[in-house]
């Protein structure tokens, strides 16, 4: 199943694959099987004793299936691409999570006899044909671990040549690329092994942390894996030697998947400027520790980190990938192999995928610099060679924030008329963001302080959304007074005094976009300035965590922060209002 999923198949084969896939995740033809097993009252309790007893029991069932001997794992086993399924079936680890993830309803109905409602107690999707609504509430997330899955393989099927890894790396332009044909060999994907089976691994249990908490998932997800090692450790080992009797999947793998379930979002959120490459101290602290523990060789132990940081580098591809448009839909593209090709190629080509290669580029020459000197394991090290990285970086990382926050509120922003603002379009390719960001910058009181502090913060936990709903709000208040709908003043674009000028259109929405941009940076600058220096400079913040305000982020609150009577900020008000945003 996910051992041969990545040899090079036919694309009847490769759905063939999927469709266990996604009965691993949920085995919905068997749950069904067990109706009989619900509970029946012939004199039922109130509502809430009977939704408790259904869910007590829908636990006992969820263990009856995942402790079943015949187990879930299929392994499907075949040569020159043809492909069957043995007569074994393994136990894999962990499903037990999914199982009770997928179980939960979008509502807790008190069905007065659920045997009679098990189609909808344990149906994945809505079905009007035959009248099946309350579907699973984590739907989307079900097409989203399979989505990511496809991706997987996808990508390493696509990396089987030094040549298309070489291309990829071209595409950047930076000092530290290293081209040679023993360097890149290492990375390629010749063939299904134990370094891809840890990656489809990875992918299948990428978001597994979810079933715990959403906003902390890679964490949650890690200590899943890392934990009960003894009976995962045996179910994997069965299913390996099912393909090569050699083969032995010890303990330090089961870490090593782990750890790539910790670090999965990283690159995402270099890429949006969430996190800074200071990040990449505790990932690749972590690529160092399991290549020790893997490699007895010191020699062997650089190429070792790369190829992980690598193979770390193509999961967080896989799950940006899908993330982009349509991320909780089934995206059947990836069922065939030369749609899935184009995909990567065209993503690889945009600003988005340039600069996840660029950013594994800067990973790979901070993990080359950590390791001159093996034996040499001072993390202090690491720590200033990432800080470095992220200093230099941080007109760039705001840059990427603020690029992607804009382009989130303009497309989402169905209300607003393009056609005032149509030329937003171009600016988001252009440089002119990174010249505001750096202007901005420039603009406070201490800009050198500005850069060290805000390097210092490894991560801004869904500053995204944060940013994404100022934006939004500032993409309507300003639609509203270029219609003239509004009776204030914004300040963010040219005046109406100026309009009585002989101005083309096009200049008119030119000035628009470049004026609304200034204020939208200028903004986001002086909020991070806010937050960063609230607090004594003896105080190191490693984190900014964003979700309370954006839940308390109501439209007054950021109509005071864009400031309607004109682009002056309200510095007083933002200090108010960002109290709801916790340092730590």
């Amino acid at each position: 199943m996910l051992y041969n999923i990545v040899n090079k198949l036919e694309d009847k084969d490769f759905k063939y694959f999927i469709d266990y896939i996604k009965s691993s995740y949920w085995p919905e033809d068997i749950y069904k099987s067990k109706s009989k097993e619900l509970p029946s009252w012939e004199d039922p309790p109130s509502e809430a004793k009977r939704i408790k007893q259904l869910k007590e029991k829908l636990e006992v069932i969820v263990n009856e299936v995942c402790d079943d001997q015949g187990g879930e794992y299929k392994v499907i086993s075949g040569r020159n691409n043809v492909f069957e399924k043995k007569d074994i079936k393994i136990k894999f680890p962990f499903l037990n999570k999914y199982h009770i993830f997928f179980l939960a309803r979008e509502y807790d109905f008190p069905y007065r006899d659920p045997r009679d409602n098990a189609d909808n107690i344990f149906s994945l999707r809505v079905d009007t044909v035959n009248k099946i609504e309350n579907c699973s509430k984590n739907l989307g997330n079900f097409n989203h671990f399979t989505n990511v899955v496809m991706a997987a393989a996808r990508l390493i099927q696509y990396f089987n040549e030094c040549d298309k890894i070489k291309a990829i790396l071209s595409l950047v332009e930076i000092s530290f690329i290293d081209n040679s044909k023993e360097f890149l060999s290492s990375l390629i994907y010749e063939k299904p092994d134990l370094r891809t089976f840890k990656i489809m691994l990875a992918a299948f249990y990428h978001d597994i942390g979810k079933t715990i908490v959403d906003h902390r998932h890679g964490m949650e997800g890690a200590f899943i894996v890392a934990d009960h090692t003894t009976s995962a450790l045996f179910q994997f080992d069965k299913i390996v030697k099912q393909y090569n009797n050699e083969l032995s999947f010890e303990r330090e793998d089961l870490l090593q998947i782990s750890n790539f379930l910790y670090c999965h979002d990283s690159f995402g959120t270099l890429g949006t400027g969430e996190s800074s490459y200071s990040i990449l101290s505790e990932v690749i602290s972590r690529i160092k520790r399991s290549s020790i523990r893997h490699q007895s060789n010191p020699s062997e132990h650089y190429n070792f980190c790369n190829k992980m940081l690598f193979d770390l580098w193509i999961l967080n591809i896989a799950d940006i990938i899908v993330s982009r448009n349509n991320k909780l839909e089934f995206q059947e593209e990836w069922l065939k192999k030369e749609k899935s090709d184009q995909v990567i190629e065209d993503f690889f080509c945009n600003t988005d995928g340039l600069n996840r290669i660029y950013d594994l580029v800067v990973s790979m020459n901070v993990l080359y610099r950590y390791n001159d000197g093996m034996y040499r394991d001072d993390q202090n090290k690491l720590e200033d060679i990432a800080q470095e990285e992220a200093r230099i970086n941080t007109a760039e990382r705001l840059n990427r924030l603020i690029s992607t926050t804009l382009r989130i509120a303009y497309l989402q922003n169905e209300n607003i008329n393009k056609r005032h603002l149509n030329n937003f379009e171009q600016i988001f390719s252009s440089g002119i963001i990174h010249n505001v960001v750096i202007r901005s910058i420039q603009s406070l009181n201490d800009p050198k302080e500005f850069f060290k502090r805000l390097s210092w913060i490894v991560s801004m936990d869904y500053a995204l959304g944060f940013f994404t709903k100022i934006a939004s709000r500032a993409f309507k208040v300003v639609e509203d007074d270029i219609s003239n709908n509004n009776s204030l003043k914004t300040g963010w674009i040219i005046s109406r005094e100026a309009i009585s000028y002989d101005y083309t259109d096009d200049f008119k929405e030119k000035m628009n976009a470049i004026f609304f941009l200034d204020n939208y940076c200028s903004i986001v600058v002086r909020i991070l300035a806010n937050l960063l220096f609230r607090e004594r400079s003896i105080d190191q913040t490693s984190n900014i965590e964003f979700m309370d305000a954006r839940e308390r982020l109501i439209n007054e609150k950021i109509d005071k922060i864009i400031g309607l009577e004109g682009p002056f900020r309200q510095n007083r008000a933002i200090e108010m209002i960002l109290k709801t945003v916790f340092l730590y």
